[in-house]
Formats: C-alpha cells, structure tokens, sequence
C-alpha cells in the first residue's frame, strides 16, 4: 500500500484557525450588536420628537438599509467563523494523530522488525523481516490516510464554504454605489469594520480610485495601485471595473516595469513563428514555483492577461485571472449587444445598400441594375461577400447573446461537471477556465471534472468554432467527464484560431500549423504526470491541429481524429511518426479514426495531390487507409439510424448515444470501442455492416 499524501497543515492542532474563527465570531456579535442599537437609536429618536403614525414608520424604514447591510455582513462573518471552527475541531484531534503516526513510521523505517536465519555456514543472523515491516507499514498507511482523507474533505468543505462568504461579501457594495452615500448609512464603527475588511473602500483608495480615468496607460495604473495591499486588491479591482478594465485590455507586456514581471518574460521567452517555444514551459514552471504565494497574487492581479494563458504557470492561478478577464468580458459584450440591439436590423440594413447599390447603378444598367442589385444584396452570398462588421447585425447580436450567456455561465454557474473527491485544493465552485482571450474569433479552454483524474480526454472542436459557439461543444465535453466522475477529466480547448470558412480558410496549412503548435505546449504546460493516461480527439480541422501536435512529438498515450480533415503533415501514403516526445522522452501513442459513410469531409481527406491553399483538402492524406490505425466504425444514431451521407453525418459523429460518441468516451476513458469491420460487396466495395438495419452491431474491444 502506498503511502499517503500528508501535508504541512495536516500536522497541525488547528489552534490558530479556531483562533481566527473565533474572532469572526466574535465580530459578527458586534455587528448584531451595531444593527439592534442603531435599530434603537432611530426608534427612540422617533418618539422622543414626538412622530406618530406615518413619521414613525418612516424612521422604522429608515434602519432598514444599513440593518440589512450590517446583518447581512454579520451573517457572512457568522459562516466563515462556523467553517473555520468545523475544521479546526477536527484538527484538534486528528493534526496530533498525524504526527504520532508520522512518528511511528520514521521509527519503522529506522529499526525495522528483524528475525533469525541461518547463514550458507549454518550460524545464525539477524536481518530486516521485509514481510512483517510491510505489514506494519501498510497498517501504518492506513491509519495515516483515513486521517488524512478525513482532513481533506474537511479542508474542501471549509474552502467552498469560504468562497461562498467571499462572494456574498463581494455583493454586499454594488458596483457604481456611492461611498458617500454607504457611509450615510451605516454606523460610525460598522462602516470602519466595512473599510477593515476590504468591503469598501479606505479613503486612501477612495482617493486612489479617483486618480484613474478611463484611458489611463496601465503601466500608470499599476504604478498607482502598487500602494494597495495585495490582499485588498483584488477586492479594489471587483469595485472599480474602469480599473480593472484597463488591466485587463493589456495585451503587450515589456521589460524594465517590474522585476517580477521581468523575471516571468524572461522565463518565457522570445517568441517563435507561433508564439513562445515549447521549451520555454519547464523554465515558466520553474519561475512560478519560485514566486512567494503573495507575489503570485500580485502579478496575477496586475497582469492577468499574460497569467491567464502562460503555459507552464499553476492551473488556480491561471483560473483566477481568467475570471477577472471574464467578468470584463460580460462588461464589455453587454455594450455590444445594447448598441446592436438599439440599431438596424438586417434586413433594414440591407434595404439601405440596395438603395446605394441602385443609385450607382441604375445610371449604367437602368431598371435591370436596380432589380439586380436587390437580389444580391438580399441574398446569402451578397452577405458573405459583405461579411464585415455591420453588413449582418442580427448574426452579430445572435453571437453577441451566445457570448454574454457563456461568459455569465463561467462566472455564475457551477461546473458542469462536479470534481467529486478532488484533492487539488482549487474551490470546487470555480470553472476551471485555462485559457481566455475574448479578441477577435476568441480562445478558450476549460477542464472538467477533477484536476486529478487519472484519464485526461483534449477535445478540439473544428471549423467554424469560435467563441460565440464553444457552449454546447464544451458542454458535450463535460458530459464526459461528469458521467465518469472518479476517472476522468477532459479539456474542451480552443487555444488557437480554427478555419470560419470551408473555401477560404479550411485549406490552409498554417491553421494547423499554429495550432498544432499551441496544443503542444498547451499539454507539456499542464505537467500531467506520466502514469496519466491522456488522449487527444480531433473533429473536422480540429483533427488536423491534433495531428499537427502529434506530428511534433506531443507527449499523449492515445490520439482519436473524428471526421478529420487530416493528420498532420505530409504524405498521403502514411506519416513516420517519431517515436519520442519533442524533448525526446520514448512515447507509445495508440492512433485511432472514424469517418461516417459519405461524410464530404473525405474530399479534403483523400485530396493528397493538392497543393497548399488550394480550394479543397489539406494535402495530408486520409488517415482512415493508414495501417497501423486502428479504424473505428461511426455505427447508429441513438435512434437506431446509420450514421451515414450529409453534412449530417459530419456533426452526428459527436452525438450522445451514437456508436461514435461512445468510441470518443471509450478511448479518452480506456473503456470499450466498436472497431470497423466492414463487409465486403461486389458492387459497393468494403461498407459498414451497419447499413443493414437488423445487423446487430459489432462487438467491442478493450482500448489497451
């Protein structure tokens, strides 16, 4: 049996944290105290002055607000202390049951059990009884790890309990409420309690936040807010967006502004032709473990947009600058979607360039250029050849609506899939959000599911994908990873600009070129530990950008291409896959594929002779003719139809129920996959037998 994990703090006898609970305790007495006297006070005035009927209620109504504020921040003072003193009685008991049994073990180890054995001369010996040492052992590990898993749970619930005290004492000031105008409300002392406490601002702050307007360069910024505490800071930015704005939109980070800062550039290094080297994520992981927890927060709070996407820097502080990125984001795209809410539709838009269109030229053409100019400007391809900001105002306020509703979703809703019996420590009310940039088409990625789930599962979604359309992919995503709770996790990423156009874009190598490049570094920059199994799944160019990152040596057990518009690089005869990881680790990378019958994905799949930026295909062949590929077969819909023919059997592929969709849990989980074994016909060639209706069904196999 192994040993368990047993942390610095699960020595402890919980007396400081009793302590602290004790004293928000202690503080939410004096809040009630503050909110029945100044109850009393009001009342007391009233009828010392003489009020009756409407005055007195008046004076009743007018404890109200500062009653409700000051109780309800009583309320939260009242839960975190209650949280704290849970954990800190279980502390008291099992933190000493810890160190005697820590101490037990170090005394095993040290003189372990012995018994008496006869040498090769007949004399007798004494040496180590290994069968009883790891009897003791085990014993030992066991009493060690119900300690442990005891005070871990307790650890969890304490944190999410606190989280839940941080958000409702972060709603307590709305954005925009006057200082003024809570400090007429509240009592001389509760109002210095709200000011202690971060809740609202000190006057220097107050002050602070005055200095900054709109515009204002960051570096000024920083330079400005830098007297903050990092503990009240992030508090600070929740109350004044118009400065985190301003964070938030640097996007451009150089030397010589701060040495932290400095230090992070530096690890990271110059950029390649796709963003920073592979090489540079060990260096980044390093810098960041230097860091003290207190500079950690500082950098991430004054540049999260560099921290929210650096690979290599710890996933909670990646999480926590995204959310700050995020909750700018809904700022931001609530603007948007008012402006073209309030402005011409569509259709009026387009009434208007036929107008222009006619008036340019009805000199030249007469009546047939007036007709003319009406049907193209109303038709699909008078948009697309205007396909610009402002020529489809109803597509944009569809996609604008699509972003606000995920951007709310990230920042209000509980993870989609719960992280039951995680052990990483990160709030379980947090989406775990890796990567966030809301610029142009967007980049995102998420994690599902516990942190430390022994399978993994990347999924990359394919053309056309794009921030406002990542909700239901991402959310399929999670299926898997709440359905198989215990075992896995999976990543829905969107790390790199994805083809928005079959023609124009999807023929183009750099898409999977730069994306193949940023997943690469986006697996090493997790620091998955080699007993994990880890699959990435491609659909549609999606498969391209996995095979790209295979192609370079992404360190993964297992690769799935759905519906692939190619495997990498190269050869339509087959890729020579190298057998080490970029940094030359050995690797053993089980590949798999499945195409529907008749999915025109095949086009770009068996267009080998084309060249680069060519109309159709990618150049890269089609993987499902490779031999050492195991070929998956798509089967049925959960209806029970074949999944065959269309556009339809391009998307139906990642259907819950469907023979494929279970091919994508199976390897991403190490279950069960249904492998192609077609039949053959004199007319047809070799076809799925699942174009019969009454046909069974393959038999599944075991993903090794």
């Amino acid at each position: 049996m192994s040993a368990p994990v047993v942390t610095a703090w699960m020595r402890q006898d919980g007396s400081d944290v009793r302590r602290l609970g004790e004293e928000l305790g202690s503080l939410a007495t004096t809040l009630d105290r503050s909110e029945r006297e100044l109850a009393t006070t009001l009342g007391s005035a009233a009828t010392a002055l003489g009020w009756e009927g409407t005055m007195t209620g008046r004076a009743d109504a007018a404890s109200v607000p500062t009653g409700s504020l000051t109780g309800r921040f009583a309320d939260a003072c009242r839960a975190a202390g209650a949280a704290l003193r849970t954990l800190a009685a279980t502390m008291s008991w099992r933190g000493p049951a810890v160190v005697q049994l820590l101490a037990e073990q170090e005394a095993l180890l040290a003189d372990p059990p012995r018994m008496t054995v006869r040498d090769d001369l007949g004399g007798e010996v004494r040496v180590v009884d290994h069968v009883a040492r790891t009897r003791l052992l085990d014993d030992l590990h066991s009493r060690l790890r119900e300690h442990s898993d005891a005070l871990a749970q307790k650890d969890r619930a304490c944190r999410d309990a606190l989280a839940h005290v941080v958000e409702d004492l972060g709603r307590l000031v709305p954005p925009g409420t006057s200082p003024g105008f809570l400090r007429s409300l509240a009592p001389p002392g509760a109002y210095g309690l709200f000011q202690d406490t971060g809740v609202v601002d000190t006057d220097a702050e107050e002050a602070l936040a005055r200095r900054i307007r709109p515009g204002t360069p960051a570096q000024d910024v920083r330079r400005l807010i830098a007297e903050v505490p990092v503990g009240r800071l992030d508090e600070f930015l929740a109350r004044h967006p118009h400065v985190a704005a301003v964070l938030a939109e640097d996007w451009d980070h150089a030397t010589g502004e701060d040495p932290l800062l400095d230090a992070l550039l530096e690890a990271v290094g110059p950029p390649g032709e796709h963003g920073p080297q592979v090489s540079s994520v060990g260096a980044v992981r390093r810098a960041w473990l230097q860091l003290t927890a207190e500079e950690r927060a500082r950098l991430r709070l004054l540049y999260p947009t560099l921290v929210g996407s650096t690979d290599g820097i710890a996933i909670e502080d990646r999480v926590l600058a995204n959310r700050a990125l995020v909750r700018h984001a809904l700022l931001r795209e609530l603007a948007v979607e008012h402006r073209l809410n309030s402005g011409p539709t569509t259709a009026e838009l387009t009434r208007q360039e036929a107008a222009r269109y006619e008036d340019a030229t009805g000199s030249a053409l007469g009546a047939f250029g007036h007709w003319l100019a009406r049907q193209f400007l109303a038709s699909d391809a008078g948009l697309f050849v205007h396909d610009a900001p402002g020529v489809d105002p109803d597509r944009e306020l569809a996609e604008s609506r699509a972003r606000i509703d995920l951007y709310r979703s990230l920042l209000l809703d509980a993870p989609p899939a719960p992280r039951l019996g995680d052990t990483s420590g990160i709030p379980a009310h947090l989406r775990l959000l890796l990567v966030f940039d809301p610029r142009g088409d967007g980049r995102y990625a998420e994690w599902h599911g516990r942190v430390d789930a022994p399978n993994v599962g990347i999924l990359v979604p394919g053309t056309y994908s794009e921030m406002a359309s990542i909700q239901d992919y991402s959310t399929e995503a999670a299926r898997i990873a709440r359905d198989h709770a215990a075992t896995t996790a999976t990543v829905s990423w969107l790390g790199t600009d994805l083809p928005s156009s079959i023609v124009s874009d999807a023929s183009r190598r750099s898409f999977s070129e730069s994306g193949g490049t940023h997943l690469l570094r986006f697996v090493e920059g997790l620091g998955l530990a080699p007993e994990r199994d880890v699959s990435l799944v491609g659909h549609s160019a999606g498969g391209a950008v996995v095979g790209y990152a295979d192609v370079l040596g992404v360190d993964v057990d297992r690769v799935l291409h759905v519906a692939s518009a190619g495997t990498g690089l190269g050869l339509s005869a087959g890729l020579d896959y190298r057998s080490t990881t970029w940094d030359g680790d050995a690797r053993e990378v089980v590949r798999y594929t499945q195409t529907a019958p008749g999915d025109p994905i095949a086009v770009s799949q068996d267009s080998g002779w084309l060249t680069d930026g060519t109309p159709l295909g990618h150049g890269w062949g089609h993987e499902d003719t490779f031999a050492d590929w195991v070929v998956l077969d798509t089967g049925r819909t959960e209806d029970g139809q074949q999944i065959a023919g269309g556009t339809q059997a391009h998307t139906q592929v990642f259907s819950p129920g469907s023979t494929a969709w279970d091919n994508v849990v199976g390897v991403i989980t190490g279950g069960q996959v249904t492998p192609y074994d077609p039949e053959w016909h004199w007319w047809h060639g070799r076809r799925s037998p699942y174009h019969d209706s009454a046909y069974p069904g393959t038999p599944t196999v075991e993903v090794p």
